[in-house]
């Protein structure tokens, strides 16, 4: 079918067929590979960037809490435990 818009090859290696046959024997009226193919990579690219989103909020989180002087970590510990557990300081 005509379209304004450019197409991208994609071979069907084992791996696809398996995860297409997995996902078509959910559904009944599962359309045709073309258009499982482009739904299920406009999900999975929603899923990487909110899998993105969600460390990065993590990592936001962790210095928060780990600069926060209210936290009630002992920033010593977090600074010299190493030293301390292998014997370092002493």
């Amino acid at each position: 079918m005509p379209t304004q818009h450019r197409r991208i090859s994609i071979t069907e290696d084992p791996e696809l067929a398996a995860a297409l046959r997995a996902v078509a024997a959910l559904d009944r009226e599962t359309p045709r590979p073309a258009r499982l193919v482009r739904d299920l990579a406009i999900r999975g690219a929603d899923a990487v960037l909110a899998e993105r989103r969600e460390h990065e909020a993590a990592l936001e989180y962790l210095i928060d809490w780990s600069t926060d002087p209210g936290s009630g970590m002992d920033r010593d510990v977090l600074l010299h435990g190493r030293d301390e557990a292998w014997g370092a300081g002493r």
